[in-house]
Formats: structure tokens, C-alpha cells, sequence
């Protein structure tokens, strides 16, 4: 396991149980979910994720959209529909 999962790990245990759903926020889910791939201002990780910075711009691109939602990182996530559009429309609006 990676160390900034473990990390994660860790804060999830001493801060106690997790938050429901509906009180999560946009940012939150950002942190828990795509952070640690995609860095802590969608820098992205060489090798691991591509930056996020931008993302606007290649929604805009034929099969843009089509292709973000089958990203194995967004489709086989834990997240539900509702969520995944919150966290990708805070993206859009913090990093693009």
C-alpha cells in the first residue's frame, strides 16, 4: 500500500468514522478519492495520472465527456452518479 493511502488510513481511524454521503463535500471526495493520484491541485503524478488542470478544455473535445465517465478511476469507483458529478464539477470549477 502506498504511504499516502496509509496516511489516509490513519486520519480516517484517529478522526473516527467516516461522514454519511450527504454530508460529504465536493472537496472532500476530492481529497478521499482523487487526491492521491491526481496530487492535491490535479497536478497529476507522472506515470500514476494525468494533470486535471484543464479538464474544461478536453470535455469540450468530440468524446470528451463519454471518455472521463469510462476512466477506470471514475467508473469502478465507490462513488455514486450524484457524487461523481459533484466531485468532477468541483474540479472543473477549481482546476480548469
Amino acid at each position: 500500500m502506498r504511504f499516502v493511502q496509509r496516511l489516509l488510513l490513519l486520519a480516517a481511524y484517529i478522526l473516527g468514522p467516516p461522514l454519511s454521503a450527504s454530508a460529504q463535500t465536493a472537496s472532500n471526495l476530492y481529497l478521499l478519492n482523487c487526491w492521491g493520484c491526481h496530487g492535491s491541485h490535479g497536478e497529476g503524478i507522472k506515470v500514476t495520472a494525468p494533470p486535471l488542470i484543464g479538464l474544461g478544455d478536453f470535455l469540450k473535445a468530440e468524446g470528451g465527456r463519454a471518455y472521463i465517465i469510462e476512466v477506470p478511476g471514475v467508473s469502478l469507483s465507490a462513488l455514486s452518479d450524484a457524487q461523481i458529478a459533484l466531485v468532477m464539477n468541483w474540479v472543473l470549477e477549481n482546476m480548469s
